[in-house]
């Protein structure tokens, strides 16, 4: 009843729900609604507020400006003041249809799938890749920097150094490495932001995020997007759809044959091996921050290791 109520506030006709099903995803309660007249997305946004979530639509409402291929939300049938796509429960509602205090939004299911591996879409990614960090930035455009870096490394480190020794979180191999590479790091970071230039970056380019379909490529989920050095971007892809068995290997051939291209400047080429060991790291930490400290989830508490494990390996 909740889903049936929510999707009647959208400028599009569902008819009745055949079936639903819970979707991946830690940041949000996404669900995937098969209805008489079509497939749908609904996303909870748990973790951003209303007001977070309406930047993020400014941005997807940026990317649409420049045709950019990804899904974009339906309107509502009647807009609040502030958002024409973004809807948010009134506590009556919450409590009548069991809802959560989060904004809503309602998307398209795309009739695709998660490309699979090994990798055979490198040409097709870098083209949107590029698309994307050629799309020019108006300052009118409120946009964070990449945030699983190493802010968060470092705040990661420091925010335990006072802990004993003994401590389960001083004591982890996570919090050993990143103490001993820590300057290095720093070090990295400063090169990467004055040699790789600027712009919209996803974020969290794994194969979860890309839809392939008969006619093209999508990047969905711009819940990262950040103003950053490409080379983020590049470093996640690699990360994310270039290993193989769990971070166990890296596949050179479809790192390789990504590269070819996505071109990067010479200054990037040569930090780029030590930039996917940064961003390993950097979701390393963002695992054991949030299923040891964010949402404590002892059958994950290991999740960050194949990704410390990969960083080590690449030393």
């Amino acid at each position: 009843k909740g889903l049936e109520y929510i999707s009647s506030n959208f400028d599009v006709e569902i008819g009745n729900i055949v079936s639903f099903k819970r979707l991946g995803g830690n940041a949000n309660y996404n669900v995937a609604i098969i209805s008489e007249k079509g497939t749908f997305f609904m996303k909870f946004c748990l973790e951003k507020s209303y007001e977070g979530t309406l930047a993020m639509l400014n941005i997807l409402r940026h990317l649409k400006n420049h045709h950019f291929p990804t899904v974009y939300p339906f309107k509502l049938k009647k807009s609040s003041e502030l958002s024409d796509v973004c809807l948010m429960p009134t506590k009556e509602e919450q409590e009548r249809y069991e809802l959560p205090n989060n904004p809503v939004l309602l998307f398209p299911l795309l009739n695709g799938s998660n490309p699979s591996l090994p990798f055979a879409l490198s040409k097709e990614v870098a083209l949107n890749m590029k698309q994307l960090h050629d799309i020019p930035v108006p300052k009118s455009l409120e946009l964070p920097s990449y945030t699983i870096g190493f802010d968060l490394m470092q705040s990661f480190v420091k925010r335990h150094a006072s802990k004993g020794d003994d401590h389960p979180f001083k004591a982890s191999p996570l919090y050993r490495h990143l103490k001993a590479r820590l300057s290095f790091l720093q070090q990295l970071h400063e090169e990467v932001i004055t040699c790789s230039p600027s712009c919209l970056v996803h974020g969290d380019l794994f194969r979860d995020n890309m839809i392939e379909t008969k006619d093209r490529l999508f990047f969905i989920d711009f819940e990262d997007i950040s103003l950053s050095p490409r080379l983020i971007d590049v470093a996640v892809f690699i990360l994310g759809c270039c290993t193989e068995d769990n971070y166990k290997r890296l596949n050179k051939q479809s790192m390789e044959s990504f590269l070819t291209h996505y071109k990067l400047n010479d200054k990037e080429t040569k930090l780029l091996p030590s930039f996917i060991e940064y961003v390993a790291l950097g979701m390393a930490t963002w695992r054991f921050w949030y299923f040891h400290e964010e949402r404590p989830n002892p059958k994950k508490a290991l999740a960050y290791m194949p990704l410390l494990d990969f960083a080590k390996s690449l030393l």
